[in-house]
């Protein structure tokens, strides 16, 4: 079990949450605009 690999997972979720927020809310400003 290696810190980095770790740490290089956090940062991949990370991102993909990221992504995933940016996309639900352009997806919401699209309905409520």
């Amino acid at each position: 079990m290696g810190s980095t690999n770790w740490g290089h997972q956090r940062k991949a979720v990370a991102l993909v949450m990221t992504d995933a927020l940016r996309k639900s809310s352009t997806y919401l400003q699209k309905i409520f605009t």
